[in-house]
């Protein structure tokens, strides 16, 4: 869907579906941590190293858009074909990226900082995957829940378990159990995690929102933790590129 104006809106509250969900699987509480989710790391100013690196590699970048997440589960089946009914599409969730899948991603361990960079994240460095995604202004990650499954499908051999159970929508909805959710999310080696470095730094109208709570400001370098199953998004509703780096692997 690409034209969804303000009259087919009134007349089809096509974000109907969209809310249930996200309803039904308590999103939209306030993360029931013993702490605010904050920065829990610091790798210092790293921006001049990927702008030089996006710069040097524009040949093998991938270019995509918001889409079906490949690994299948009982949760997330729904969920990706939602974002299209409220007008999300390939002219606002374009998306630049490297690693995962390609043969940046040892590379990218080493522009972050190496071993120490990724003790700092308090990740492994062996068995994780990094990705360097670059949003333009006007460009957005919807509201999702992430399914860990580029990792799942690199890493077999670990025996990852992130297929919720059936009743894993309700567990979300009950406050009692959210601290229990990143331990749906785990592989024989302990839990994966998934940490968000701030590469480059805040700009105006760069967004990070997890579940009710936004960091409207941040420094290159920030490393910040999206726990299993909590609703979040990314937006760039400004004038400067907003460049991430995404890593899931084992939390050390």
């Amino acid at each position: 869907m690409s034209d969804l104006d303000l009259w087919s809106w009134l007349d089809n509250k096509p974000n109907r579906d969209y809310l249930k969900l996200i309803e039904n699987t308590g999103g939209m509480q306030r993360y029931a941590t013993s702490a605010d989710i904050n920065v829990i790391g610091k790798l210092g100013n790293i921006e001049f190293k990927f702008l030089d690196w996006i710069s040097a590699n524009r040949e093998t970048c991938r270019k995509s858009e918001y889409n079906r997440p490949a690994y299948k589960a009982h949760l997330f089946n729904t969920q990706a074909s939602l974002p299209g009914q409220v007008g999300f599409n390939h002219h606002n969730t374009i998306d630049y990226s490297w690693g995962v899948f390609d043969e940046h991603n040892n590379e990218l361990k080493e522009m972050l900082g190496g071993i120490e960079a990724f003790k700092k994240m308090k990740v492994h460095y062996d068995h994780s995957l990094v990705r360097l995604l670059v949003q333009m202004p006007g460009h957005f990650q919807p509201l999702h829940v992430d399914t860990m499954s580029s990792w799942a499908a690199t890493y077999p051999e670990l025996n990852p378990k992130i297929v919720p159970d059936d009743d894993l929508a309700d567990k979300m909805k009950d406050i009692a159990h959210r601290l229990d959710m990143p331990d749906h999310y785990t592989c024989d080696l302990g839990k994966i995690v998934r940490r968000v470095v701030t590469a480059s730094g805040w700009s105006y109208g760069h967004v990070l929102a997890i579940e009710n709570m936004f960091f409207p400001t941040w420094n290159s370098g920030d490393v910040f933790d999206i726990p299993g199953g909590v609703w979040h998004l990314s937006a760039n509703a400004g004038i400067d590129l907003k460049i991430t780096v995404i890593v899931t692997g084992v939390e050390q």
